[in-house]
């Protein structure tokens, strides 16, 4: 079984972002002629283009992402039925755009930079296709094989692979290896708006040739942070900012504000962070 090369996954990495910056720019260019005068109407404006934008520069997204699956496969376990493109999550699209709209009329954010502000909800839409294109494609051949009543076996697994400055969060994650389907938790398929991970499918990292140096340094980064936390080898300074940071967040979760309650690996972040001054 074999997997791409780290240099391909930064390639593919570079392409998928070339695109959604692609479209942010294009929006932004588009999004500057716009008359915010009257707000209402500017509000609908921007949605259109938004959602014009996302669809089109989607559709190459995901395409994208399609031929990375079936590349990824192809290596690993040969041929099968193309991967599919989808379509944007419009829900998600349509929450963002909300959110922006709301802060252009509670006066949070001025006309000036209104652009910019649904720029990233565009260039955020259209890189995540990528990603959930792979991830789509890597389920249904999982759940293909259930129903032929094959018992899937461990190769349908993917892993995150860092690219670039990687931050705590994604270090951490990317640090756990294989994530298997069969049991992949939601804090796994997490991506902050503007990460530069990949999703590698058939793979658990450790076989990414030209990987080997960059995992290794994450891992120990991870487990020093860890080590730090289970012996309890934690400074006062930072376990106060833990607490305060981890009351803060409980309460924006019980406001909705957040998906998820405060969990060990935001504890684990905050202290890679402490012992490496400059990761963000």
């Amino acid at each position: 079984m074999a997997t791409p090369t780290y240099s391909d996954i930064k390639r593919f990495s570079a392409m998928a972002r070339e695109l959604s910056k692609g479209a942010r720019a294009e929006f932004e260019r588009r999004a500057s002629a716009i008359d915010y005068a009257d707000w209402s109407r500017a509000s609908d404006e921007l949605r259109a283009l938004c959602r014009d934008l996302v669809r089109y520069y989607g559709m190459a997204s995901s395409t994208l992402g399609a031929q990375w699956y079936d590349y990824c496969r192809r290596l690993a376990i040969g041929d099968g039925p193309p991967a599919q493109t989808i379509e944007p999550n419009e829900g998600a699209l349509s929450h963002d755009m909300e959110n922006v709209i709301h802060g252009m009329y509670a006066g949070e954010t001025p006309p000036d930079q209104m652009a910019g502000s649904m720029g990233a909800v565009v260039e955020k839409h259209v890189h995540g296709l990528t990603r959930a294109t792979v991830s789509a494609a890597l389920r249904s051949d999982y759940e293909a094989n259930v129903r032929r009543g094959l018992h899937p076996s461990s190769r349908y697994r993917w892993t995150r692979v860092a690219v670039g400055d990687t931050c705590a969060f994604c270090m951490m994650l990317a640090s756990r290896g294989a994530v298997y389907l069969s049991h992949e938790s939601a804090m796994s398929k997490k991506f902050h708006d503007d990460c530069d991970c990949v999703v590698l499918p058939f793979s658990d990292g450790g076989d990414v040739s030209g990987y080997e140096s960059a995992l290794r340094h994450f891992n120990d980064v991870y487990y020093s942070a860890r080590s730090a936390i289970d012996n309890h080898e934690l400074p006062d300074e930072l376990r106060e900012r833990i607490a305060e940071a981890k009351e803060r967040h409980n309460e924006r979760y019980e406001a909705g504000e957040v998906s998820d309650p405060w969990q060990r690996v935001n504890e684990i972040t905050m202290v890679m962070r402490w012992q490496n001054p400059g990761m963000h």
